[in-house]
């Protein structure tokens, strides 16, 4: 997470706040427009090949609400940049 020190702040002086969206919530809203489980690990994996991953690993991990996904690969990475826009919806 970055501080929030690291966030600009507005002409009054306020800080920027940092508001985290729910992964539950954020899958059920890109599973409403289309977006299954499934194509955001081959997107996911599709990136690590771009990235020059030789080796990609993916563990799947299910227990009701405690399920979890693990996507690894040894591609080259992103900076810190790179990870923002990453994340960055839309």
């Amino acid at each position: 997470m970055i501080p929030a020190t690291r966030f600009p702040k507005d002409p009054k002086g306020s800080k920027w706040e940092l508001a985290e969206p729910r992964a539950d919530a954020m899958f059920e809203s890109m599973r409403a427009v289309g977006y299954s489980l499934e194509a955001a690990i081959a997107d996911l994996v599709d990136n690590s090949i771009s990235a020059g991953a030789e080796n990609i690993w993916v563990w799947l991990y299910w227990d009701g609400p405690a399920s979890s996904v693990v996507c690894l690969d040894d591609g080259r990475g992103m900076d810190e940049e790179q990870v923002r826009d990453a994340m960055r919806l839309g």
